[in-house]
């Protein structure tokens, strides 16, 4: 199956593209989506972003799926979905 991935703010600066199609096995979940993320744009995010142990992504950014925010890494990931990925920061 077949999801779209968007990239916004820092985050599409980091891996150098808005937009990406990213192939997934049905049955998928947001870790197997967020997997296949690292191993594609892995190499262009900032360490900060990756556990030291195994090169996972921290929980630094936000996972929107629809409209609605998600946080559980088991969430189903559906064909022909939209994911929207944010990194949160703050300012004034």
């Amino acid at each position: 199956m077949k999801v779209t991935v968007h990239f916004h703010g820092i985050l599409a600066d980091w891996v150098g593209v808005s937009r990406a199609e990213i192939e997934l096995p049905s049955g998928a979940t947001l870790a197997d989506l967020l997997s296949q993320i690292r191993k594609r744009f892995g190499a262009h995010m900032p360490a900060r972003l990756k556990e030291k142990q195994d090169s996972e992504f921290q929980q630094a950014f936000w996972a929107v799926k629809g409209a609605l925010p998600v946080s559980d890494p088991r969430t189903i990931v559906e064909d022909g979905e939209e994911w929207r990925f944010f990194f949160p920061l703050a300012g004034g």
